[in-house]
This record gives structure tokens, C-alpha cells and sequence, in this order.
């Protein structure tokens, strides 16, 4: 029940904290993306049992990054939500291009226990870096695209529904490309298509719940933000 517990607690601490930064600032939205990108490469190859089923640890913070790419979109609209997406996957590329490097240097003696620990668990960042940063572009590149194109749509109503489609569009597209390329080959197919579709939940899950922070981060967003049409 540990992991359950913590699970539920790390995804209401984020979307609580990301709704709180969409008032500080499109900047700290960025940091706030960053950050949890930056969570996913380095634990998303660890995987857990939530609820009797396995899935990877990495999905509360995907879930997080969408959460604030909509508050991009809802305060500052899609082209700096688009903007965050490049900036966010240069970021990770060269996070992990200058890891390596730094793994790759002989330690002392001194640090040879934390030398072997960081080379065992950065021979699985790349290909997990590489599957977020692809997936990352893709799913939510279209997931603006969707997400933009109801808010229109409806002419800014109907929060609930853009939000609910969106993060089901984005999170089947991430949740297909990012474990396939993460995990084929690691994995016996069984045990992947479990941890794509216990992922995709978790994530959904999230997305979903998330709603009512969404409705009450656009509604309370600070009177110097002007939400776009």
C-alpha cells in the first residue's frame, strides 16, 4: 500500500504545486516542465506495482508536464506552449549528451562506490532520454494541436471537455511511443503491454482529476495575464 500512498500523493503535491507557479509566471511553468522531463529520464526505467499491476515510475510526472502545458495555453496561449516544447527537448538532450561525459571519466578510488552506481544507472538513460524526448515532441505537439483546436471550437468554453480529450489523445500517443522505444526488447511483450496500459490509466487518471485545479487555476489567474483567444 506504500506505493499506492505515495503514488496519490507525489501526483496531488504536483498538480497543486504547478498550479500554484501558473501565477508566478510562464517562466516558472517552463522550470516546472524541465524538472519533471528531468525526473522522468533518470527513474523512468524504474519500474513499480501500483494497485497489483506494474507499470513505470516516470507516469505521475508525465502527467504533470501536460497539466502545465495547458496552463500555458490557457494563460499565454499555443505558441508558448509550443516554444516550451523545444526548449524543454534541447534541454534533456543536452543533460544526457554532457551525462555521459561525465560518466565516462575515471573516478578516484575514493568514489568508486557512487562511480559503478552512476554507470549502472546511466546505461539506461539514453535510450529512456531518447523515447521521452521523441514521444515528448510528438504527443504533445499534437496534443496542442487538439487541445488548441477544441478551445476554438467552443470558443473558450467547455474547459472540462478540452482538458478530457487532450489528455486522452496525448496520453494513448505518449504511453504507445515512449514505452515501445524505452522497453522493447528489455521487456517480455506480456509485461510490456501491461505497463503501456497501466501507464496510459495512471497517467489518464491524473489528467482527468486534474480538472477542477485547471478550472480553478484560469478562473483566479492574475489580473497581468490576459488569456489569449
Amino acid at each position: 500500500m506504500y506505493n499506492e500512498i505515495v503514488f496519490l500523493a507525489l501526483a496531488f503535491i504536483e498538480i497543486c504545486s504547478i498550479t500554484i507557479l501558473a501565477r508566478l509566471g510562464k517562466e516558472w511553468l517552463y522550470g516546472s516542465i524541465l524538472a519533471n522531463l528531468a525526473l522522468i529520464t533518470a527513474f523512468g526505467a524504474k519500474t513499480v506495482a501500483i494497485f497489483g499491476y506494474t507499470t513505470n515510475s516516470g507516469n505521475i510526472f508525465y502527467a504533470a508536464v501536460v497539466y502545465a502545458i495547458y496552463l500555458l495555453i490557457e494563460f499565454y496561449g499555443g505558441s508558448v506552449a509550443r516554444r516550451s516544447i523545444w526548449i524543454s527537448a534541447w534541454s534533456m538532450v543536452f543533460f544526457v549528451v554532457f551525462a555521459q561525459f561525465v560518466v565516462s571519466l575515471g573516478g578516484t578510488p575514493e568514489s568508486a562506490q557512487a562511480d559503478q552506481a552512476m554507470h549502472v544507472l546511466f546505461q539506461f538513460i539514453p535510450r529512456v532520454a531518447i523515447a521521452s524526448v521523441l514521444a515528448f515532441i510528438v504527443s504533445q505537439w499534437s496534443n496542442i494541436f487538439v487541445y488548441e483546436g477544441l478551445r476554438k471550437r467552443f470558443l473558450g468554453q467547455k474547459l472540462w471537455l478540452r482538458n478530457i480529450v487532450g489528455v486522452l489523445f496525448s496520453q494513448a500517443l505518449d504511453s504507445a511511443l515512449f514505452f515501445s522505444i524505452a522497453f522493447w526488447g528489455f521487456l517480455p511483450t506480456a509485461v510490456l503491454l501491461e505497463i503501456m496500459l497501466t501507464g496510459f490509466i495512471a497517467k489518464a487518471v491524473i489528467g482527468i482529476l486534474s480538472t477542477p485545479f485547471l478550472y480553478f487555476a484560469v478562473q483566479s489567474k492574475p489580473t497581468s495575464v490576459s488569456v489569449p483567444n
